[in-house]
């Protein structure tokens, strides 16, 4: 039997998918095609993307219940840009007062879900908020952040690699990432800031250092990005 196809929506590739096709419409409209859609009124669409990434996440750091409320959301914006139903702000804030009850109970019956702090790895996503995570593994492996109109910190000081090198695929839209990493551990940026920046402010013991700590050893953490309109930023 063959394995079944993951699907992995990110944040990146949702971005992707929106801009695609806002520029194939743009163009065929430039090529004479009457199209005659507002694109502004399918920005709704975003919302549902971003749900469905949810929903699709690896079992350990799904959010049913958060990609469900954006795909609901979503798609009531979306039909009231369509004129099918009337549905705008002031409807909307009742039911996120009903959705935020909802919420507390959940994470007072089932407790909260998130990514343990001796996770190997870091796999988050920042939507329209923030938060500060600590991770602790000293099996670190890598992971993907991204944050889109939000941001968080991401504490590493306390992990440690064990293999050749770990990666962290990292995508900003107007929002912005800090991680924190030991001193022994060697930076590699690789990213594209588009109206944003990349900083590494990272740095790495000396030899007299290293020295007086032994159980230390160079370990490498390639950092790949893409900031627009946000900022990601290395340091100790």
């Amino acid at each position: 039997m063959g394995k079944k196809a993951r699907i992995n929506l990110d944040l990146k590739m949702i971005v992707g998918l929106v801009v695609i096709c806002a520029g194939i419409l743009l163009l065929l409209e430039n090529l004479g095609f009457a199209i005659r859609i507002n694109l502004w009124d399918f920005w709704p669409v975003a919302l549902v993307f971003i749900g469905l990434s949810h929903i699709f996440r690896p079992g350990e750091t799904r959010y049913g219940l958060s990609g469900a409320i954006f795909i609901i959301v979503g798609v009531l914006f979306l039909l009231n840009n369509l004129d099918i139903i009337v549905f705008n702000m002031g409807t909307l804030w009742p039911i996120m007062i009903i959705i935020f009850g909802i919420m507390i109970i959940k994470n007072t019956a089932w407790g909260s879900h998130g990514v343990p702090s001796s996770s190997d790895n870091c796999d988050l996503s920042f939507i329209l908020g923030g938060g500060d995570h600590i991770f602790t593994s000293k099996q670190f492996k890598g992971g993907k952040l991204a944050a889109f109109m939000g941001g968080g910190t991401i504490d590493l000081r306390d992990s440690d690699i064990q293999i050749d090198h770990a990666v962290i695929d990292v995508f900003v839209f107007m929002g912005g990432i800090d991680i924190r990493i030991p001193r022994h551990w060697h930076i590699n940026i690789q990213g594209t800031p588009i109206l944003g920046g990349i900083d590494n402010k990272t740095v790495v013991m000396s030899k007299e250092e290293m020295a007086a700590h032994p159980d230390k050893t160079i370990k490498d953490l390639t950092i790949r990005g893409m900031a627009i309109m946000g900022g990601i930023e290395v340091k100790n």
